[in-house]
This record gives structure tokens, sequence and C-alpha cells, in this order.
């Protein structure tokens, strides 16, 4: 069993002011440095818990991964799936695509597997346009039931509960937008019209 270090009035006097905003690994160096004697960072933690010395400092020291020793270069977490899996989340079918995070992927390598198929057969997926369910259901990823739809499209559908509906329910967030668009263009030229129009 070992016994808890017995500290001079001088040490304890110097450890009170070199904790506070240094690291343990500093701390030693400078005990050494003013004591000529060795102490280790648990001695130091040990000293600052019973003493109630703050450092004040935070996370890894500098120079060192703020993982340091958890994770270390080459090792795969025990959870890790391989390319190719797939997995289910809110309602969307996922598939991993890459071991790590890039662009278009989220945050572990995976992409939702309708676009994966889409992409594969048209290419990929326009700015500002999505890829829908014609059938409504996400869990069935065939080409066949997918359709792109412009955003304004896809806003409309879901404002007129049409998802589900098909090339139908397309042509009627179409003909909605358009609709949308005409009674803007009509408000604006009204506008237009009464600021400009005929004075005294």
């Amino acid at each position: 069993m070992s016994r808890a270090r017995r500290w001079t009035e001088e040490e304890r006097a110097f450890l009170r002011g070199a904790i506070p905003g240094r690291w343990r690994a500093e701390v030693c160096a400078a005990f050494e440095e003013r004591f000529g004697r060795p102490i280790t960072p648990a001695q130091v933690k040990d000293f600052a818990a019973r003493w109630r010395v703050l450092s004040g400092v935070r996370g890894a020291p500098p120079g060192s991964p703020a993982n340091r020793g958890r994770f270390r270069a080459g090792n795969v977490p025990h959870n890790s799936l391989p390319l190719g899996s797939e997995a289910r989340r809110d309602g969307y079918l996922w598939r991993k695509v890459a071991a790590s995070e890039g662009p278009g992927l989220s945050r572990l390598g995976w992409r939702q597997a309708h676009r994966l198929v889409w992409e594969e057969a048209n290419g990929p997926v326009p700015e500002g346009c999505n890829v829908v369910f014609k059938d409504g259901d996400r869990s069935n990823v065939a080409l066949g039931n997918l359709m792109l739809t412009t955003g304004a499209e896809h806003a409309a559908m879901a404002k007129l509960g049409l998802h589900g509906a098909g090339e139908a329910g397309r042509a009627c967030a179409a003909l909605a937008v358009a609709a949308a668009a005409a009674g803007r263009r009509a408000d604006a030229a009204r506008k237009g019209g009464a600021r400009g129009g005929e004075g005294p």
C-alpha cells in the first residue's frame, strides 16, 4: 500500500503557484528543475484535488491530438459497417459508399439509396431538384418508382398532399406552380401599373 506524499511548506507554496494555467507535465518539469527531484502528473493531480487548486486548462496538451490514446491510425471501430451496407433511417434507405465523409455524403460516408439509383441511370441530380417516390413508399427504390421534381414542384406536392400520386401528382404540382407564378406576375403588373399610371 502506497503512502501519500508529504509535501514541505516550500513545495506546497510552489505547486499552488505553478499549477494554475499550466499542464501537469509542465508543472512536473518546473518542480524537478526547482527542487531537483521528479514528480508524476498523477501526483500533481492529487495535490490539486487535495488542496483545491484549479489549473484552468482543458483538453489535450498542445501538440497532442484531442482523442490521444483512444483511436490509433488504421484502427477501425468495432461497430463500423463495411462499404455497401444498407441501413434505414427516417424511412429512407441509406447505403455506405465511402469510409469517411466527403462532398455529397453524410458525416460517415452514407448516401440515400434512391438518389444513388437515380444517379446511376441519369447522372447527377441537378441543383435545386429532388428525387421523389411516385408511390410515396420510401423503401421502394426501384428506378421506375423514382421521378425528378424541381424544388417548387416538390413544395407544391407537399402542400397539396400529392406525394405518392405519381406523375399525375407531379403534373398537378406543376400546374399549381405555374398558376402561382402567373398570379405573382399579375400582381406585379397591377402594382407597377398603379405606380406608373396617369397623373393629374
